[in-house]
């Protein structure tokens, strides 16, 4: 058992031909889909030359602090496998007024088949106000944005395309799908979910998502905790093992690989289902017409004490946290508690 790098560096010499595209290699575009490509891709270069505009950019004096998942990147890049592929409209969408951060970029696999990626939250508060966001709009701003891209990446003359998202990116590439029109619908081969959480409302009776829910196939860790969120349950849903523990599951780069796929894990863990059963509690305490008022109460508060980043989150001390909480009085009882449970289970976790 060995994570993606391991997968990228023994399978990267065999190609498609003689081993088709499987779940892991859709972890690494995914994995590969959150970095910055501005700038590098708007004439649809190999991956390979992608990767080297990359590693020049950002890494003229030599790429030993590359993270993982730019090591991703640069294994496939150096690969028969992927030799290929071609990356383009790249999307980065940051705008605080319609409180949005949306991340996008298709990679083209072959002629007619295309992969679009839609990576999850980014470390700004920004991001995460997103993410809330979501639990009182549906149409919100972001995900709009995410249907019109996969409707202008999939609108092509006999193109075939697998959608792929990790954490909010899985919940946008929904979204974005079921909401295309029916002809387009039927040029989506599966939608490959990592760790995504759910809806605040029952997407599930929709038209759209009625018809891809067989196509679906939707990835959780054993100590899931996001892909729990509103009760999230896409087509087929696999249990997969990772090599932390906690919410540091979520991320991709900790999970177990195997030759052909993902190492698939037994069942939730205790972990998983109390936090899981304790964050659904909270949201659904707050009744819908109320979650806009206290979401945008609960950020007010981060904002104004210098909180912009989910870092500073989690470098926080729970007693100076609760000194935040104290020095609001007249925050709603709804915002006090949303805060002091995240707070408290972010540091359980």
């Amino acid at each position: 058992m060995e994570n993606i790098l391991t997968y990228l560096r023994y399978r990267k010499d065999i190609p498609t031909s003689k081993m088709a595209w499987n779940e892991a290699d859709y972890v690494a575009f995914s994995m590969i889909s959150y970095l910055d490509y501005t700038g590098l891709c708007e004439d649809w270069p190999l991956l390979s030359e992608a990767a080297a505009r990359y590693r020049d950019k950002y890494y003229p004096q030599g790429d030993q602090q590359a993270h993982m998942r730019e090591k991703a990147l640069f294994e496939m890049a150096d690969s028969i496998r992927y030799r290929k592929v071609r990356i383009g409209r790249y999307l980065r969408d940051i705008d605080e007024i319609q409180e949005k951060t949306v991340y996008a970029v298709t990679f083209r696999l072959s002629r007619f088949h295309s992969i679009v990626a839609f990576p999850g939250t980014d470390h700004s508060m920004l991001s995460w106000k997103e993410n809330f966001i979501y639990l009182y709009r549906y149409d919100a701003p972001g995900l709009l944005q995410c249907k019109d891209y996969l409707e202008s990446a999939i609108n092509r003359s006999f193109m075939k395309v697998t959608v792929i998202g990790h954490s909010k990116g899985g919940l946008q590439a929904v979204y974005a799908s079921c909401r295309l029109p029916a002809q387009l619908r039927r040029k989506i081969k599966a939608l490959y979910l990592f760790d995504a959480p759910g809806f605040a409302y029952p997407i599930e009776t929709e038209e759209g998502y009625r018809e891809l829910e067989s196509r679906m196939k939707s990835f959780v860790p054993e100590d899931c905790v996001i892909g729990n969120l509103n009760h999230a349950s896409y087509g087929d849903r696999q249990m997969i093992r990772s090599y932390e523990t906690g919410f540091a599951q979520h991320e991709c780069d900790n999970w177990q690989m195997t030759a052909t796929g993902i190492a698939r894990g037994q069942a939730a863990s205790e972990f998983s289902e109390k936090s899981s059963k304790v964050f659904n509690t909270l949201v659904e305490s707050v009744p819908v017409e109320e979650r806009e008022m206290v979401i945008t109460e609960m950020f007010d508060v981060l904002k104004n004490n210098g909180i912009t980043r989910i870092d500073d989150i989690n470098n926080l001390r729970f007693g100076n946290a609760l000194k935040i909480l104290l020095s609001y009085p007249r925050l709603s009882p709804q915002t006090r508690n949303l805060m002091k449970t995240l707070l408290k289970e972010m540091k359980n976790g």
